[in-house]
């Protein structure tokens, strides 16, 4: 990550100057400027240490863990992207052939993507200290939102290039 490298190459050129403005970081979130020092100072001592924290409240950037995996992280997105927004559509595939109309069809396309929301949210409910019907509710509010949205955007330029 190169926003640690060149935190450490200041470091290691200049550690007054980077040991300074974490007390400024300390200091303006309410610490006394004396308390702010004495931490900072002995945080100093540990480079790793004093970087990733320099990391998160200078920049606000996380440091990523050493069993991270980029490449996987997008593949996993990217296959729950694909899998999760397969299913507003198989309303439409398995009804080819039928009498219902586009109005049917796309209410049952927003059913089944409401449905889907909510066990993504369940699903995502493992990974947080969030209850499974908390979560869930989340995703298909703030997913039902987004897609409203997107809906209306869409019926707008629609209507304004169809005029």
């Amino acid at each position: 990550m190169k926003e640690r490298e060149r935190e450490a190459w200041e470091f290691e050129s200049y550690p007054e100057g980077e040991i300074a403005e974490m007390v400024e970081v300390y200091t303006k979130k309410g610490m006394n400027e004396e308390d702010a020092r004495e931490i900072v100072t002995k945080m100093s001592k540990y480079k790793d240490i004093f970087l990733d924290t320099m990391m998160v409240e200078e920049l606000g950037m996380l440091v990523p863990g050493d069993d991270e995996n980029p490449a996987f992280d997008g593949f996993v997105t990217f296959s729950s992207f694909v899998f999760f927004g397969l299913f507003p559509l198989l309303g439409y595939l398995f009804t080819i052939g039928s009498n219902l109309s586009e109005t049917e069809l796309f209410g049952i396309s927003i059913c089944m993507t409401g449905v889907m929301l909510f066990i993504l949210g369940a699903i995502k409910s493992q990974f947080t200290t969030q209850s499974w019907w908390s979560s869930g509710f989340e995703i298909l509010v703030f997913g039902g939102i987004t897609a409203s949205v997107s809906f209306l955007i869409g019926w707008l330029v629609e209507s304004i290039i169809s005029s």
